[in-house]
């Protein structure tokens, strides 16, 4: 992978409840805005802020796993509005934070049911 480009994914990985913006992401190349966002897309596949909201609903979702309420979850990645962050959340697992929670004390009832799906989020993460 491109140094750069890591440095930039490594600090949000490091920080993900950071409001990151383009220019301190491109600042860690160092590199302009535009030309850090249209290398990141060449190299991830997806813009720097795409990028950076799905690792967040990633690891919300690992947060919720481990029983975090939904508002310590969204909080605990950066979302300041758990609205906002349920209807983020939903796009991208398919479920609301609550169901997503809910079936994982289910889950932890009856090993197995939903453990190809539980752990599909992780499976996609750099």
């Amino acid at each position: 992978m491109d140094p750069r480009i890591g440095r930039a994914i490594a600090a949000m990985h490091a920080q993900p409840q950071r409001n990151w913006s383009l220019e301190e992401l491109a600042a860690l190349g160092p590199m302009s805005r535009t030309a850090f966002a249209e290398r990141f897309a060449n190299v991830v596949g997806e813009t720097p802020m795409a990028y950076l909201n799905g690792w967040r609903l990633d690891c919300a979702a690992r947060l919720l796993l481990g029983a975090s309420t939904v508002g310590s979850a969204a909080l605990g990645v950066g979302y300041t509005s758990v609205s906002a962050f349920s209807r983020a959340f939903k796009a991208r697992h398919g479920c609301s934070p609550v169901e997503y929670g809910r079936d994982a004390v289910l889950e932890n009832a009856r090993p197995g049911r939903l453990a190809a799906q539980k752990s599909a989020p992780n499976a996609e993460l750099p």
